[in-house]
C-alpha cells in the first residue's frame, strides 16, 4: 500500500487537470450514505448531512455469481448499525481493508448505499452517481475479480513483479566500452472483468483517479498511470492537448472542465466538440453488456446529469436537443453477432435506446468539412414522457420530434443478395456491381438501397435499425405488408418510405443524411424511424434536392 499511497499523493498534489472536477461544482457534495469502515468489526451505513466534512472512495466491481449481500428495506435500519463483516463478499472486505490502510473511514458502495429492489430509491440515486463517482478521491476497480467473492489480492510469484535492475555494457563503433544499468519490467496484464460491463462505463469516466487490482495493482487518472512494473508515473496523453486521448478521458474532461477543453488547442480536421465526445461514448457503451435491455438509459444518468450540469443542454433519450442535426444520425453498425429483437424496444423510434441490444456507429465526418447548419432539420418541438419523474435521465415511455426538413417519398428496396455483398465489401472482398451503391466508411448490420419513387433514380445507401424479417417476425421471401411491392424476385422487395435531410457536410461536393421514415397512420404526417440514408457526392444533378418538398412532420 505504500506505493498506492505515493501515487495518490503525487497526483492530489501536482496534476491540475485531476483537480478539475471537483473545482468547479458542488464541493460539498455527499453522497445519501457511506459505509463507515472505521471498525473493522463494525462498519455500518451512515446516512450523511450537510455538516458531515469527509473525504470517502468509492468500488467498481463485477457481482457475477454467488450470494449478493445488499442492503434493502428489510434491512436497513440493522445495516445502519452495522453491516456483519463475516456476511461480506471478499471484493468487499478487501475494498475495506485497502481503504483503512490508505486512511480513508468511508466507502461508498451500491449494494450498500443504495435501497436494492426498491425502486424510487433508485430513481432518486442514479442521476446522482455522476457526482458520487466525481467527488470520490479515488476509485477502486476490481478489474481481476470475476465475481464479488473473488476478492481484489491474488496469490503470485512477486518476483514477475519487480523491475529488475542490470548491468549492461556495450561497446561503441570507436571501440570504447560504456557501461550502464538498464531497468527490465514485465507488463503483466491480464483479463479484466469489468471492461465489458455497460454500468461500468460511468465509472470509468468519472474517476478522475483510478486505483486497479487485477494481475497487479496500477494506477491510472487523467493525468498520469503507473504500474508495480512500471511504478514511476508516466504522463498520459489527454484531450487538452495535440495527442490522442480515449473517449472516456475526452468525455471526462468535457463534462469536468469544459472551459479547459473549449480553449485548448485541439486542431482538428474533424467537428469536435462536447456532443461528439458525447457520442463517441455512446459508440463504445453499445458493445458493452447489460443484464437488461431496460437498464440502457439508466446506467448513463450519472453522465447525462453531469454534462446537463456542464452545458446546460436539454436531455432527449440519450441524445442532446441542441445538436439533434448530428444525435439523429445513428445507425445500428455491423460487426455484432447478437440476435436482434423483432419487436421494437423501448422509447421513441429516434432514440438509439429503441434498438435494443445493438453496435451503435454514428454517421462519420469527412475530414475539413464544413456543416451547412441552414440546409438541415430544424427542431420545431420535442416532448418526451419520462418512466419516472425521480430520474430525467431514466427510461422514456415515449417522445415526439417535431421536425422542419425536406421531405422525399422513396422506395426502400431490401435483397439478400445485396446484404451479402454489402458484408464482403466491407471487408474488402467485394468489388462488383453493387459497390457503386456503398458507402466508404460506414459499416450498416443491416444495408439496403433507395430510390426516386418517380423517376427510379438510386439516391442512397440505408442503414436500417432492425431487418425487416426480424420486425415482421418472418422470412424475407414472406414478407406481407402494406406497401409493400412484388419485384419478381423471392429474395428482394420494395417498400414505400420517406426520407427527410438530417444534415449536410459540405466541401467540394456535398454529403448528406437523411433520416428514414414509415408513416405510422396514412393519414396524418405521423412517422416512425426505420433507419438512416447516406448520400454521397451528392451534386444538384444527382440528387436534385429542389424535388424534396420542405414539410413539418412529427416523430415517434
Amino acid at each position: 500500500m505504500k506505493l498506492a499511497r505515493l501515487w495518490i499523493q503525487d497526483c492530489r498534489q501536482n496534476h491540475d487537470t485531476c483537480k478539475a472536477g471537483t473545482a468547479r461544482g458542488n464541493a460539498s457534495f455527499r453522497p445519501t450514505r457511506l459505509i463507515d469502515i472505521k471498525n473493522p468489526l463494525g462498519p455500518f451505513l451512515q446516512e450523511t448531512s450537510p455538516d458531515l466534512r469527509v473525504e470517502y472512495i468509492a468500488l467498481s466491481y463485477a457481482w457475477g455469481q454467488g450470494k449478493k449481500v445488499v442492503t434493502n428495506k428489510e434491512n436497513y435500519d440493522s445495516h445502519k448499525q452495522c453491516i456483519p463483516p463475516e456476511t461480506l463478499p471478499r471484493t468487499f472486505a478487501d475494498a475495506f481493508q485497502t481503504a483503512r490502510q490508505l486512511g480513508f473511514q468511508y466507502i461508498w458502495v451500491d449494494a450498500f448505499c443504495i435501497k436494492q429492489g426498491d425502486g424510487d430509491d433508485l430513481s432518486r440515486e442514479l442521476p446522482k452517481m455522476g457526482d458520487i463517482y466525481r467527488y470520490a478521491v479515488f476509485t477502486i476497480f476490481a478489474e481481476g475479480a470475476p465475481s464479488a467473492a473473488a476478492g481484489l489480492f491474488q496469490v503470485r510469484d512477486p518476483y514477475l513483479y519487480r523491475p529488475c535492475s542490470v548491468d549492461v555494457t556495450t561497446t561503441t563503433a570507436e571501440h570504447g566500452v560504456t557501461s550502464g544499468k538498464l531497468t527490465l519490467a514485465t507488463v503483466c496484464t491480464g483479463h479484466n472483468y469489468l471492461k465489458a460491463r455497460g454500468w461500468v462505463l460511468q465509472e470509468e469516466v468519472l474517476a478522475s483517479r483510478s486505483l486497479l487490482f487485477g494481475k497487479q495493482m496500477s494506477w491510472k487518472c487523467t493525468a498520469s498511470e503507473a504500474s508495480e512494473t512500471r511504478p514511476l508515473p508516466l504522463p498520459r496523453r489527454n484531450a487538452l492537448g495535440e495527442g490522442l486521448a480515449t473517449s472516456e478521458d475526452k468525455l471526462r474532461l468535457w463534462l469536468l472542465a469544459p472551459t479547459l477543453m473549449m480553449t485548448s488547442p485541439k486542431g482538428h480536421r474533424f467537428r469536435w466538440n462536447q456532443y461528439d465526445a458525447w457520442y463517441a461514448i455512446i459508440e463504445e457503451y453499445s458493445v458493452k453488456e447489460l443484464s437488461f435491455d431496460t437498464d440502457k438509459l439508466p446506467a448513463l444518468s450519472g453522465l447525462a446529469g453531469l454534462f446537463h450540469e456542464a452545458h446546460g443542454s436539454t436531455y432527449a433519450a440519450g441524445l442532446w436537443k441542441e445538436d439533434l442535426q448530428f444525435g439523429l444520425a445513428w445507425y445500428v453498425a455491423s460487426n455484432d453477432s447478437r440476435p436482434v429483437k423483432g419487436e421494437q424496444g423501448r422509447g421513441p423510434s429516434w432514440s438509439w435506446a429503441s434498438v435494443g441490444m445493438a453496435r451503435l456507429k454514428f454517421r462519420s465526418w469527412r475530414a475539413n468539412s464544413s456543416h451547412v447548419v441552414s440546409a438541415g432539420a430544424r427542431i420545431l418541438d420535442y416532448s418526451c414522457e419520462l418512466d419516472t419523474s425521480l430520474n430525467p435521465y431514466g427510461n422514456v415511455k415515449q417522445g415526439t420530434l417535431k421536425l422542419q426538413l425536406r421531405l422525399k417519398r422513396a422506395t426502400l428496396r431490401c435483397s439478400s443478395e445485396y446484404v451479402k455483398n454489402r458484408t464482403e465489401y466491407s471487408y474488402g472482398s467485394y468489388s462488383g456491381p453493387d459497390s457503386a451503391t456503398m458507402t466508404k466508411g460506414e459499416h450498416p448490420r443491416f444495408p439496403a438501397r433507395v430510390f426516386d419513387s418517380e423517376t427510379s433514380e438510386f439516391i442512397g445507401e440505408a442503414a436500417l435499425d432492425a431487418p425487416i424479417h426480424a420486425r415482421l417476425n418472418t422470412k424475407l421471401d414472406k414478407v406481407s405488408f402494406p406497401g409493400a411491392q412484388d419485384t419478381g424476385d423471392k429474395d428482394t422487395f420494395d417498400r414505400e418510405v420517406w426520407c427527410g435531410l438530417l444534415h449536410v457536410q459540405g466541401a467540394s461536393n456535398s454529403r448528406l443524411t437523411a433520416l428514414v421514415f414509415e408513416k405510422i397512420r396514412p393519414e396524418v404526417k405521423t412517422y416512425r424511424r426505420v433507419g438512416l440514408l447516406f448520400l454521397e457526392d451528392c451534386s444538384q444533378e444527382r440528387v436534385p434536392l429542389d424535388s424534396w418538398q420542405e414539410a413539418a412532420v412529427e416523430v415517434g
